[in-house]
Parts: structure tokens; sequence; C-alpha cells
């Protein structure tokens, strides 16, 4: 209680920031897309044998959660109250 949502973060970033209207939404799947593929990368080069860092090994889960959490997004229209 008493903190901001993901929402009124962004409406407050856009009124300190002087930038006009913008697609919460976007930015939203935007970032899960980004995080995914960085996250795909690292999970690729441990299944290469390029790192043997074992936590590396969860993170195929970590990719796909991503995924289904900009689908999900997508398709309630919205960036609170996933999942």
């Amino acid at each position: 209680p008493g903190n901001p949502n993901r929402v009124e973060v962004m409406e407050r970033y856009m009124v300190a920031s002087g930038r006009g209207e913008f697609d919460p939404l976007f930015y939203y799947v935007y970032g899960l897309c980004k995080i995914g593929v960085i996250l795909q990368q690292i999970y690729y080069r441990y299944l290469q044998g390029k790192s043997q860092d074992e936590r590396f090994a969860r993170l195929g889960g970590a990719v796909e959660a991503c995924g289904l959490m900009a689908v999900e997004a997508i398709e309630k229209r919205r960036i609170s109250g996933l999942f």
C-alpha cells in the first residue's frame, strides 16, 4: 500500500520527462522481449558448454515465462494484474 503501480510509475515518468503520450503496453512487452533475448543468449551459451555455471540451466524456463507474460499482456491489453 502506498507504492505506485506500473501504470502510475509510467505516468509520473511521462510528466517528469515532458514526453508526450505513449503506450505502456508496448514498452512493457518490448522490455519482456529484450530480457527474454538476453536470457536466451546466456542459456544457449550454457547449452553449448561455453559456460559452466549451473544457475544458467534454469534460464530456459525464464525465457518461456517472459514470452508467456508478453502474450498475456497483449491479450488482456494491460500491464498490471497479470498471472
